[in-house]
């Protein structure tokens, strides 16, 4: 593509550079290929104009930087070569990279059906289910975040929950040529706030709740909550879909219903005066050791549903499943008969069973609302003692550790503190910063997560119930920037067979 076509929309090139040909884009200097137009833009820890000479001598064409006071746009670097390569300086380029991203690949997303879910917790589950429901109802989809992407039976381990935008539009044109036709994506707030998904035609998005998480970015619930608004300010937005008893959608289904087809879900559907053709809602809950049985009322049909899944927050994430099942068209005959098919997510509450063994569930509950919710549910679950192994993350939002240790100590009966992934930070130290609120101050510390789980295995007696909290489906755990082969699931697996 001529870079002319490239750059047509946003800023214009001198004569001679307007048939440089790019067979590329990079915003990563050590992924540059020859012929590639490399993007330099500021990050957290470097700029990328620091970059610019490996990008150079890596075979970039063009690049395009930020501009700032510092740059000077429209000049040359010339190569020991003789090659010379300009540089043009665009204003907010971070947000832009999408749309040229989007326009290079040929706007993928404009040829597929782009559903996106944001929201603190629950984002992994919805895309997983969605994936899984439109697949068994011969809708090829493929699914993007945490827990990879690609297909359900086959996903390749993600970098990001939202892929950067150079790589989103690549992938998403490779799904085209695979003959997707739907794709299932996880937005996170800082996704939405460096522009990864600008130049997507987002077609159906979901809000699942705004709790306490990633404040060492955002700096406050203020900033986060824009952060996630911003999906439903998507040029090319048609529906969308919000959990009504989280206040924060309550108060963008109110602000957004008037210019977007809205729905709403709810546990709790009479505290908001909802019309019934936009409310998905679940009553006559009961939870057992079976998992979970409800009432849905949606304005495709009413239907008593039961699954194997645990926990009540679990009801909201398979409502917003079908209220996208709907909005998509299928008949409540289609709906009704896919959700009983519907299993349970890698890491999402997942349960592991042995006979004359505790109960192990493992769920990566990483911020204090879902440790919370989490440990709520099995109690509801009608458990005999809950044990909860959990720690938090190195080099991530500090301020949530106190809390997460009160609710550990609140709503379980046994806490062991353990590593996460303790990154750079020293492990002790994150252990003491848990603790310093419990009232227990004797509480478990060990530090050995192998240990800590096959502590708590060996003392939980049968019918209790063990919470392997914090990684999830994570196959690894990152100490001193070093990731060594981990899984929760194998530990439990190895201990018990």
């Amino acid at each position: 593509m001529k870079l002319k076509t490239l750059c047509e929309n946003f800023i214009k090139l001198r004569s001679e550079d307007e048939n440089i040909i790019v067979k590329g884009l990079a915003i990563d200097s050590r992924q540059v290929k020859p012929g590639d137009l490399f993007f330099a833009v500021p990050g957290l820890k470097y700029d990328g104009i620091s970059f610019i000479p490996q990008a150079v001598a890596n075979g970039a064409v063009a690049i395009l930087c930020e501009e700032s006071m510092d740059v000077f746009s429209q000049v040359d670097i010339e190569t020991t070569a003789g090659r010379k390569v300009p540089v043009y300086a665009i204003s907010h380029l971070l947000l832009k990279i999408g749309s040229f991203a989007a326009c290079f690949y040929h706007n993928p997303s404009s040829k597929i059906e782009l559903i996106g879910v944001t929201g603190t917790n629950g984002k992994s589950s919805i895309v997983y289910f969605l994936t899984m429901a439109l697949n068994k109802l011969n809708k090829k989809t493929a699914m993007l975040g945490t827990l990879g992407n690609g297909y359900q039976q086959k996903l390749l381990q993600s970098s990001h929950t939202t892929l950067d935008a150079v790589t989103l539009q690549n992938i998403l044109h490779q799904f085209i040529e695979d003959k997707v036709a739907c794709v299932a994506m996880e937005v996170s707030s800082h996704g939405l706030s460096q522009g990864r998904v600008n130049g997507c035609d987002i077609d159906i998005a979901v809000f699942t709740n705004l709790t306490h998480e990633h404040l060492d970015y955002h700096g406050d619930m203020h900033h986060y909550g824009q952060a996630k608004r911003k999906l439903f300010l998507m040029p090319k937005l048609r529906h969308a879909i919000f959990n009504i008893d989280d206040d924060f959608g309550a108060n963008l289904f109110q602000e957004f219903k008037s210019s977007l087809t809205c729905y709403a879900i709810s546990l709790h559907s009479t505290h908001m005066q909802i019309d019934k053709k936009q409310l998905i809602s679940a009553k006559n809950i009961e939870l057992s050791s079976e998992g979970l049985f409800f009432d849905v009322s949606s304005p495709w049909g009413e239907a008593r549903i039961h699954t194997s899944l645990y926990g009540k927050f679990n009801i909201l994430n398979l409502l917003s499943t079908i209220a996208c099942l709907g909005i998509q068209g299928y008949t409540w005959s289609e709906i009704q008969n896919v959700m009983h098919e519907l299993s349970g997510v890698p890491g999402r509450m997942q349960v592991l069973r042995q006979e004359n063994k505790p109960v192990a569930v493992i769920d990566y509950a990483h911020t204090p609302d879902a440790l919370k919710n989490a440990l709520q549910a099995l109690r509801q679950h009608n458990f005999g003692k809950i044990w909860c192994v959990f720690g938090c993350g190195g080099d991530r939002d500090s301020s949530k550790r106190s809390i997460m240790g009160e609710i550990a100590e609140q709503y379980a009966d046994n806490v062991i503190i353990t590593n996460d992934n303790p990154r750079t930070e020293d492990p002790m130290m994150i252990a003491q910063q848990i603790k310093v609120s419990m009232i227990d101050q004797q509480v478990q510390i060990i530090l050995d997560r192998k240990a800590a789980i096959i502590k708590a295995l060996s003392q939980a007696k049968q019918g209790d119930v063990v919470l392997i909290a914090g990684k999830g489906h994570e196959q690894y755990q990152e100490i001193n920037q070093v990731k060594s082969d981990f899984s929760d699931e194998k530990i439990v697996q190895d201990f018990w067979f």
